[in-house]
């Protein structure tokens, strides 16, 4: 039962993008709109990610990394077992 509470935790959270990931996806956009000299829509996509990022709880954040390394874990010690 604790493998299927661990898997069920980690589908979860596949749903939901890593803010880390969220947050560079944004800031290769703004790289990508300010080398086009798109200044307007460069200052829009900083903001938007400025307000996300103030958005993201940190707490979720490190609770999603322990998840991944509890992940890991269990995996590594179902590898040993064969």
């Amino acid at each position: 039962m604790e493998v299927d509470t661990a898997t069920s935790s980690l589908q979860a959270s596949a749903k939901h993008p890593l803010p880390e990931l969220e947050i560079y996806c944004y800031l290769l956009v703004l790289i990508f709109l300010i080398d086009q000299k798109k200044y307007d829509e460069a200052k829009a996509c900083s903001s938007a990610s400025i307000a996300r990022l103030k958005n993201v709880n940190r707490r979720t954040v490190d609770r999603q990394q322990q998840e991944q390394e509890l992940a890991k874990h269990i995996a590594e010690e179902d590898d040993d077992e064969f």
